[in-house]
């Protein structure tokens, strides 16, 4: 259940009389999957605002193609550098909130691992890592930020070129 409807409904049984308290496992279970799902939504969003950039930078860099950079100039070029900019920017910080509710959530859940139920998550780390010697320290966001980097380099490099036609 979600935490918010959780505390709607444990209100609601306060009015209409004595409620027995959730015992503190519940409780972590419930802040734990709150946590999961935050995380998830920033994940999310950083999806969808890097779509959304991407097709504006597209759609830029077609009118740059078909017009010509000299016709497009600076209207096409500075924007391309500051949505690249932007990019970068809510990645990264996408990101943070992603790690700062997913760093809750673990701090829940090894709370409930037992030792043996650690070894066995130890012993699937080290075979991931086996199998994934180089590729696991690749990470995900610096991967979105590049791109979106390379947007914005773009758009710089654009936007040099007319200054220097000029």
């Amino acid at each position: 259940m979600h935490l918010g409807r959780w505390i709607d409904s444990l209100a609601l049984k306060i009015r209409d009389g004595p409620v027995p308290m959730p015992n503190e496992t519940d409780m972590l279970i419930e802040y734990w999957k709150e946590h999961r799902a935050q995380a998830r939504q920033s994940e999310n969003q950083r999806a969808t605002i890097s779509n959304l950039v991407l097709v504006i930078a597209t759609a830029l860099l077609v009118i740059i193609a078909q017009k010509g950079l000299m016709k497009t100039g600076f209207f096409l070029t500075v924007p391309l550098l500051i949505l690249g900019s932007f990019g970068m920017l809510v990645s990264a910080k996408y990101y943070e909130r992603a790690e700062y509710h997913i760093a809750r959530a673990r701090v829940v859940m090894d709370a409930f691992v037992s030792p043996g139920n650690a070894a066995i998550m130890q012993a699937a780390d080290r075979m991931h890592k086996s199998n994934y010697r180089i590729l696991r320290h690749v990470r995900v966001y610096a991967l979105w930020i590049i791109l979106h980097g390379l947007i914005a380099v773009t758009g710089l490099i654009l936007t040099v070129i007319l200054m220097i036609g000029e």
